[in-house]
């Protein structure tokens, strides 16, 4: 006899994540041991994930697009996804890098005049005299402020010796609690003209920055990835009561400056 087990449907980037970590859970035990080919491997895996329980239509929906969208990822992705599944940490972070570059992997190339060499070391140069001319005091004071209230380092900044390192081009390494809230942040400041558009690029070179999962240093693919996952899925309530609060900060610094 046979019990009935409930199969929920696999909604939201919750549900795709799942789909992911339950597939790379499979591969490990099926085809790093030898036991299934990874065509076989992928075969079973899409047979046993097509149906659930749940009857309504967005469930059902909702299912059936994260089913498609791995199935695609493992029948024709299988260097990234043996690129991720085999390494030595597979968690959240993993899962995002791997769904950025499979979502990239088909949308058209930006062509350069330049060679990314060259492109790199003049935007390093311009983005280090960009930092020390963009930012008044008052709008350090504010944005400090900011971070503290929204918690998002593990370290209580002081202004003032925030402003002095700031001038000084020389400030100190902090230590992010949770990276996604902390490229919302950033990338918000960005959009309303407060911070400069390449961020990402000076946290990176001057290593400002330590990520709250992995414990080394942010680099523009650590952030870029949470960032593009957050602006393709819905706003939860923590992400829009965060971005309320830099809204409220934004209109502090600009009322500052128009002064």
């Amino acid at each position: 006899m046979r019990w009935f087990r409930w199969i929920p449907a696999q909604t939201g980037t919750s549900g795709l994540f799942r789909l992911v970590k339950q597939a790379q859970e499979l591969y490990k035990l099926e085809v790093t041991t030898s036991q299934k080919s990874y065509k076989r491997f992928v075969i079973d895996f899409i047979n046993s994930r097509q149906f659930h329980d749940d009857k309504d239509a967005w469930s059902r929906n909702e299912h059936q697009k994260n089913y498609k969208t791995v199935s695609d990822l493992l029948m024709n992705h299988e260097k990234a996804v043996r690129k991720y599944f085999d390494s030595a940490v597979f968690n959240e972070e993993t899962i995002s890098m791997l769904m950025v570059e499979f979502y990239s992997s088909d949308l058209p190339k930006k062509k350069s005049k330049y060679s990314h060499k060259v492109l790199s070391n003049t935007q390093t140069t311009n983005q280090n005299r960009t930092i020390s001319q963009k930012l008044n005091k008052e709008s350090i004071v504010v944005i400090v402020e900011l971070l503290n209230e929204l918690n998002l380092f593990y370290e209580h900044l002081d202004a003032d010796e925030v402003w002095i390192r700031y001038k000084e081009d020389r400030l100190s390494t902090v230590t992010c609690r949770h990276n996604t809230h902390l490229v919302l942040v950033l990338d918000r400041l960005a959009s309303n003209k407060i911070i400069p558009p390449h961020w990402q690029s000076i946290i990176s070179a001057k290593k400002l920055i330590i990520s709250s999962g992995q414990k080394k240093h942010l680099d523009q693919h650590n952030m870029s990835s949470p960032l593009s996952r957050a602006r393709s899925d819905n706003p939860t309530y923590a992400s829009s009561a965060l971005l309320a609060t830099v809204d409220q900060y934004v209109r502090i610094i600009k009322e500052k400056k128009i002064k």
